[in-house]
């Protein structure tokens, strides 16, 4: 008898992450009576900063001591941050089953899923044999992904050529296939069999005919569907309903977190929710913006600088950042920098982040854009400082490719070994980047 395994995402468990950020809760129900903002030249002395939280400190200073008074006069936008007015009071997506039980919608999709993976027989439910450790639901499943710079080659394509995108979802990302040995799975959280409760459950395609084209992309259970060969898209679409349990989403509008905007000569792939999302979660969205992430000439080091008792939400803050340069070319080489320092977390270091923040602040409505008929040229460009880590001496690669109007693939990162010239720190820049351009 064959068992086939599936990972669900991570808000099936109901780990420690929704209450690790229950201070930031706190400081932002405090800020919703009081917000007081540091002035964009003002230097936080180390002394000052409290081990306890530093996320109090800095811009989002707050003494339940003091009383201000906000002033009734009205305040007018400044023109320069117009193009970033979003809504921010959106549902959040849950972070724990819990969480997600409470919510309509999200209760329905998750009887949705289940009934289909019981259609397709997925499983047998079984008592757990001794000696065996069950996988959790979804979490080391294998599937089909596409790179991410693959997604936005696509993206570039169809804009420029003026395609139409939709989008589909598999309503259960599942291995199909033969396996060579039994798994045994946890029933997923909430759906547990009521009689037996501790029982256990045991990427890019192309089409050309006659100079047409039909592209499908998949990840993992998401499919992006483009081409100018229309007539076979249809086709494709009927014959997934028909093999799978498939979902038409329409035209596409969300991929993997990311957002997409489409006009008459444009496509824009941004993150505003998400960034918006993150300034909310640690506290920021009211932060003042600042023009740059880094200031000029920044120079860190691992070992300046007081401890921070608690890294945990500094590597979660990075983190999302790092998420964040999928469509934010401009802050690779400030994250890429103060990601360095996740395992030996200064004060120094919060603050250099936080900065980032301010500036992300002052930018939500930037992406990356690709418009319509213009060259379609691959062009990339790649430099290399020297020695510009303080604490290892080696230096730092970046490149940009460029596909038509918009960037399609870029990187930041420190190279692996010293480089004993500007020279040599050049040659390899220009051998990585070559490797990313074949």
């Amino acid at each position: 008898m064959e068992k086939k395994s599936i990972r669900f995402s991570s808000w099936w468990n109901s780990s420690s992450e929704a209450t690790s950020c229950e201070d930031v809760s706190e400081v932002q129900q405090k800020e919703s009576q009081v917000k007081l903002v540091a002035n964009e030249n003002q230097v936080v002395n180390d002394d000052q900063i409290e081990d306890e939280n530093p996320w109090q400190t800095g811009i989002h200073q707050f003494n339940e001591e003091q009383v201000v008074r906000r002033s009734s006069q009205t305040r007018k936008p400044n023109p320069r941050y117009t193009n970033a007015a979003i809504v921010v009071d959106e549902q959040s997506e849950p972070e724990s089953f819990e969480e997600a039980s409470q919510i309509v919608e999200w209760v329905g999709a998750m009887e949705e899923e289940i009934n289909a993976l019981q259609r397709n027989q997925t499983w047998d439910l079984v008592p757990k044999p001794s000696g065996v450790k069950p996988i959790s639901y979804y979490d080391e499943t294998f599937s089909p992904v596409a790179k991410l710079t693959t997604v936005r080659v696509l993206l570039a394509l169809a804009a420029n050529k003026g395609w139409s995108l939709w989008q589909m979802d598999v309503k259960n990302a599942f291995l199909h296939g033969e396996l060579d040995r039994d798994i045994y799975m946890n029933q997923p959280t909430g759906f547990q069999r009521k009689q037996h409760p501790e029982y256990v459950y045991s990427s890019l395609f192309v089409k050309m005919v006659d100079g047409k084209l039909a592209v499908i992309l998949v990840y993992v259970d998401d499919l992006i569907i483009t081409g100018d060969y229309e007539d076979e898209i249809v086709q494709i679409k009927e014959n997934l309903s028909i093999r799978f349990q498939m979902k038409d989403l329409g035209y596409l509008k969300h991929f993997l977190g990311l957002e997409l905007e489409r006009s008459e000569d444009s496509v824009i792939l941004h993150q505003i929710k998400y960034s918006t999302d993150l300034l909310k979660k640690f506290g920021m969205l009211d932060c003042k913006p600042i023009a740059t992430p880094l200031e000029p000439n920044f120079k860190v080091c691992a070992h300046e600088g007081k401890d921070l008792k608690d890294a945990t939400m500094y590597r979660q803050l990075v983190g999302s950042l790092i998420y964040l340069t999928l469509t934010r070319p401009d802050i690779a080489f400030a994250v890429s920098v103060m990601s360095r320092y996740m395992q030996n977390l200064k004060k120094p270091h919060l603050e250099a982040v936080r900065r980032i923040l301010r500036y992300v602040k002052g930018t939500l409505g930037q992406g990356v854009t690709f418009k319509k008929g213009e060259e379609y040229n691959l062009v990339g460009y790649c430099d290399a400082d020297y020695a510009g880590d303080h604490d290892t001496r080696r230096s730092t690669t970046g490149y940009v490719f460029m596909l038509g109007s918009g960037a399609v693939s870029w990187c930041s990162k420190r190279q692996p070994t010293v480089s004993l010239s500007t020279t040599e720190a050049e040659y390899r820049a220009a051998a990585m980047a070559s490797q990313e351009c074949t």
